[in-house]
């Protein structure tokens, strides 16, 4: 293991210690079993384990595999050639993700439907960087269509729509579709600051959402989520990554012996990336499910203020060590080169879920209706947008999917379910559109932050990349 394993150890242990001092703390209270506190306790070790390794298998693989397929791809110097094959790249990196596979029933109509949405939109965003157009207009229009369909959809379609946000940023597929559009922007002459790889993810997110409002107006699917076994999780998560590897060796031209040391460092990397997904996955559903479920139970015996308290401290913590979002960190700075800081990016996103955390918790006790939160807070995200520096407005909503991950979504669920059956006159939550709610709202906050920060954007060139060219025999 190198030096960077164990910086990276430490940083996310010293992320997941508050959280764990906290769960203990109210396990004390509530004598929480023994035997709860003990799975809690190895899951934390399991999701610390599971982001490092993520991080350092990111590291050592994707963005070399990027780098390889941009630039054979550059060479080509055909627009329609390149668009093509990013289509192709989109769809197939996302065919076996194992968020797609539990929200289509395993409908192959379906399945295919959202990977070409998400190939579709990742396209859209390569043929973004390579015209050197602006994120907004783009980002503005797919969310009027968006609008548009949410008034001809039935209501009770769109809070399921708009969860499904966070397809467009799985674990696997996003680093893949982030390094390849920085690498693409990289090689892009004179680029823009406003012209960036930053985006992606929130182009892809509208994907899927688009799909479902359709689905919703024009056709009787039964609109569900159908979790997986542990088994069959952990097999797509590994089928998911087939693709990549498989694109990679082609755009390799399989010459193996030339670039023995570069593929046995890229294989290396994969198998940390599994490896860290699968550990955070188990650590996700052993400790921090069950763990959660309980904890509201208990809290909603309560007072309503503790229980927002302590609410909005989870909140607040529990994005920290959530892969998906410590990797968007990790990319703002590689891509700025630290010009924009990661902590002032990190306290407004994780205040951002404390806040969204605390109205979820309100509207489950007053039995308040979720959609008029949901649709406001993205009619407000995009209004904000007009006016928000496009630097910020791109990593804001690159954040949608990435605050609402594996972790993140099996603690704030199974909290809010178990908190809600403690409250008088909830039978069984209805918990399509929280998570929704929950990943916009940091966005909004983020734009917001964008205005503190505009003054120190406008004097350094945070979106410079390294103009050299990465150059292979």
């Amino acid at each position: 293991m190198n030096n960077s394993f164990y910086v990276l150890l430490k940083r996310n242990s010293l992320s997941m210690f508050p959280i764990v001092l906290l769960i203990l703390l109210l396990s004390i209270i509530f004598q929480i079993n023994i035997s709860l506190i003990l799975q809690f306790i190895i899951s934390s070790f399991l999701i610390i384990l599971g982001v490092t390794f993520y991080l350092v298998g990111f590291d050592l693989s994707y963005p070399k595999v990027s780098d390889r397929i941009t630039h054979v791809l550059i060479k080509k110097k055909n627009i329609i050639y390149i668009l093509g094959i990013c289509l192709f790249l989109g769809c197939m990196v996302s065919l076996f993700a194992k968020e797609i596979i539990e929200v289509s029933n395993m409908k192959f109509s379906l399945l295919v439907l959202l990977s070409f949405s998400i190939g579709f939109f990742f396209m859209l965003s390569i043929f973004r960087i390579l015209t050197k157009t602006n994120f907004k207009i783009y980002l503005i229009i797919s969310y009027i269509v968006i609008f548009i369909l949410m008034i001809k959809s039935d209501f009770l379609v769109v809070p399921f729509a708009l969860d499904r946000a966070a397809l467009g940023t799985g674990a696997v597929s996003a680093p893949f579709l982030l390094t390849l559009g920085m690498s693409f922007s990289k090689r892009n002459r004179k680029v823009n600051k406003e012209y960036t790889s930053f985006g992606i993810l929130g182009l892809s997110a509208v994907g899927p959402i688009i799909v479902f409002l359709i689905l919703g107006i024009y056709s009787n699917v039964n609109f569900a989520v159908n979790n997986l076994s542990l088994f069959k999780s952990i097999l797509y998560l590994f089928f998911s990554l087939i693709p990549i590897v498989i694109v990679y060796f082609i755009f390799l031209r399989f010459d193996l012996k030339r670039y023995k040391k570069e593929i046995k460092e890229v294989l290396r990397g994969f198998l940390y990336v599994f490896l860290g997904i699968v550990l955070s996955f188990l650590g996700a559903n052993y400790g921090c499910l069950p763990m959660a479920s309980i904890i509201g139970e208990k809290l909603s015996l309560i007072s309503f203020p503790i229980i927002l308290l302590i609410g909005g401290i989870l909140g607040f913590l529990i994005p920290k060590i959530e892969p998906s979002f410590v990797f968007l960190m990790e990319y703002v700075n590689l891509v700025t080169s630290e010009g924009i800081k990661e902590k002032f990016l990190e306290f407004f996103l994780c205040l951002g879920v404390a806040f969204s955390f605390l109205i979820t918790i309100v509207i489950v006790y007053y039995h308040l209706n979720i959609i008029e939160f949901l649709i406001t807070s993205f009619f407000l995200a995009i209004l904000i947008a007009f006016f928000t520096p496009n630097t910020f407005l791109s990593i804001a909503f690159d954040s949608l999917g990435a605050v609402i991950g594996t972790i993140s979504s099996s603690f704030f669920l199974p909290f809010l379910v178990s908190l809600s059956k403690g409250f008088e006159g909830i039978t069984i939550l209805n918990t399509f559109g929280f998570l929704a709610f929950i990943g916009i709202v940091p966005v909004i906050f983020l734009e917001l932050a964008g205005f503190i920060y505009e003054q120190e954007i406008n004097m350094h060139d945070y979106n410079h990349f390294d103009d050299r060219i990465v150059d292979y025999d």
